[in-house]
């Protein structure tokens, strides 16, 4: 009787041969989701107006948040899709692949909620500027924080703000391939 293969002794997939859009899209979407779910949450409650050091974890989260789908993308693409064996490279473009969908729902949903209620950010302007004088930071400070809310809506500042994103999805992708990789060794190569 022929010996059925099983995914233990299966030998490796090709990985050209299956695509990693489905992986990276559809927890980019997931990733991008939650993301929006998150700083509606933020809106809704207005936490980042309640204190400075709210404000400074929220955002810290927001980076966080960004964390998990990369690896959980990556894990599930070389399980699912490679039988269990993925490349440092092709880890590295799935995890980059999922934060930049990630990346750009989350900013485009910051600017889609900016035109419905411009004065949100207003209000946070606001209460950044007086929370630094409150703390006595020199005018200098208070100064280029003011500059830098003005021309937050610029186009150079919106894609200076998703390259900033990108470059730390980049460290992520690179981290996660690193610790995710995954070679077959010579024996299972050769059955």
């Amino acid at each position: 009787m022929e010996d059925l293969k099983t995914p233990a002794n299966m030998p490796p997939i090709d990985e050209s041969t299956i695509s990693m859009w489905p992986d990276s899209l559809r927890y980019g979407l997931i990733g991008g989701l939650v993301l929006i779910i998150y700083s509606l949450c933020i809106i809704s409650f207005d936490l980042l107006t309640s204190s400075l050091i709210m404000a400074s974890l929220l955002g810290l989260l927001t980076f966080v948040l960004y964390i998990p789908f990369v690896f959980i993308s990556i894990i599930n693409h070389r399980k699912n899709s490679l039988g269990g064996y993925i490349s440092f490279g092709r880890a590295f473009l799935v995890g980059l692949i999922t934060i930049s969908i990630m990346v750009v729902l989350h900013n485009g949903f910051s600017l889609i909620y900016n035109v419905i209620d411009p004065g949100y950010m207003e209000n946070f302007q606001d209460f950044m500027l007086n929370a630094l004088e409150e703390m006595n930071a020199p005018q200098a400070q208070i100064d280029e924080v003011e500059r830098q809310f003005e021309n937050s809506e610029s186009i150079g500042s919106i894609i200076k703000n998703i390259f900033s994103f990108l470059i730390f999805g980049a460290i992520i992708s690179l981290v996660a391939a690193a610790i995710l990789k995954k070679s077959p060794n010579a024996n299972e190569i050769e059955s």
